[in-house]
């Protein structure tokens, strides 16, 4: 930071998450599927929105997470390559994916490390 200009950094910062910032499903309706569903993504798909069916056979799924120690602020997002970037809120058994855009989970990160960065000073 600091020493990118801000549209390289960003492209640079999506391309080592591996979000390919082509496949945007913003806006699209939520899911919320059964954790135990999750660890065993072989069988059917649990709910029948088509990109989360499309999502479903995608096997390298990650998780984006930051935390920061000094501030609360902090990055939780999924990454399905090809598919898109899905806010993440787990309640009980439940997980709940929103689906985002590459430029909020690319905000979010800028976000977190710059203030980060400005506790640290």
């Amino acid at each position: 930071m600091g020493v990118l200009p801000d549209g390289q950094l960003v492209r640079e910062l999506l391309g080592w998450l591996g979000v390919d910032p082509a496949w945007v499903v913003a806006g699209a309706e939520s899911v919320s599927v059964p954790l135990t569903a999750l660890d065993d993504r072989d069988g059917p798909c649990p709910c029948d929105v088509g990109w989360m069916r499309a999502a479903w056979r995608v096997r390298d799924w990650h998780t984006v997470r930051g935390q920061g120690e000094r501030r609360q602020y902090g990055v939780l997002s999924i990454v399905v390559p090809g598919i898109g970037v899905f806010d993440r809120e787990v309640d009980g058994d439940t997980l709940t994916l929103q689906p985002s855009s590459p430029a909020e989970l690319a905000r979010d990160v800028v976000r977190f490390l710059t203030a980060e960065r400005r506790d640290e000073a």
